[in-house]
């Protein structure tokens, strides 16, 4: 790009100021020379009609006034032409050289883009599948990158088919961090996922079995100072009395496993 756009600032620059004094001398020699050849020839016209000198000499006084003024009329015209600048079909060809690269970077640069993998949304990167120089196939089991918005962590509740007719919609729940029963994170419901499916994450408990069937339901963790990773599981205690709306009532007595999300 740097090689047409010099090319054309040094056209649209036309004509540089120490070329102009030079072609106007020129012509202003050549108007001289014009006037002094006229001279010449008007003083041997005078002296061939009495015959003081040759008609010959009048003949070449001619010639030498008409080739002073040919030469003024060149001198003239390169004047003019350094004067007009730049020839516009000139500009057009760089010009249209210069759009052709523009063409060529911008197809260059939509190259690059589409080789550019983003997020389609902000957030954490929580795993990442894949290293620079491995080769990148379409694993039907595999995520390559793994992102997570953590601004506000959601637990997924398993609820047992058993329980579904003990839980009501909206019911306040709390979690606690298995390994350290001491710590627990308060829930807020969010939505049901009303669609009974088979459970996936068994605790190994002797109830369980593998037809067991579950209700999905999302739950936000309210701010805690636990320390919560994506994916641990907690056990979600869930009120089984609406009535008791300071979150202060009964818990049902059996745990649902809920991951956190």
């Amino acid at each position: 790009m740097a090689v047409p756009q010099a090319e054309l600032a040094r056209l649209e620059s036309l004509p540089r100021p120490e070329e102009v004094p030079p072609a106007r001398h020129r012509v202003d020699a050549a108007q001289a020379n014009l006037e002094r050849a006229e001279d010449a020839y008007r003083r041997l016209e005078r002296l061939v009609r009495t015959q003081a000198v040759a008609e010959g000499e009048l003949i070449d006084a001619l010639q030498a006034k008409q080739f002073a003024a040919a030469e003024l009329e060149r001198a003239q015209a390169e004047l003019d032409l350094l004067l007009a600048g730049s020839w516009e079909p000139d500009l057009a060809v760089v010009r249209a050289n210069i759009a052709q690269i523009e063409a060529q970077i911008a197809q260059i640069e939509t190259e690059l883009e589409r080789s550019l993998v983003r997020a389609p949304v902000d957030g954490v990167v929580l795993q990442v599948n894949i290293r620079p120089g491995e080769f990148v196939a379409a694993p039907p089991n595999k995520d390559l990158i793994v992102l997570g918005d953590m601004r506000q962590p959601h637990v997924r509740v398993d609820i047992d088919e058993a329980d579904i007719p003990r839980f009501q919609t909206g019911a306040n729940a709390r979690g606690v961090i298995r390994g350290d029963a001491n710590q627990s994170v308060r829930l807020t419901f969010v939505r049901v996922e009303p669609y009974v499916i088979p459970k996936r994450a068994l605790t190994g408990a002797n109830t369980e079995r593998i037809d067991t069937r579950v209700l999905p339901v999302i739950y936000a963790v309210e701010e805690s100072s636990a320390r919560l990773f994506v994916g641990q599981q907690l056990d979600v205690f869930i009120e089984a009395d609406r009535d008791h709306e300071n979150g202060n009532g009964p818990f049902v007595d059996r745990r649902s496993a809920g991951s956190l999300q």
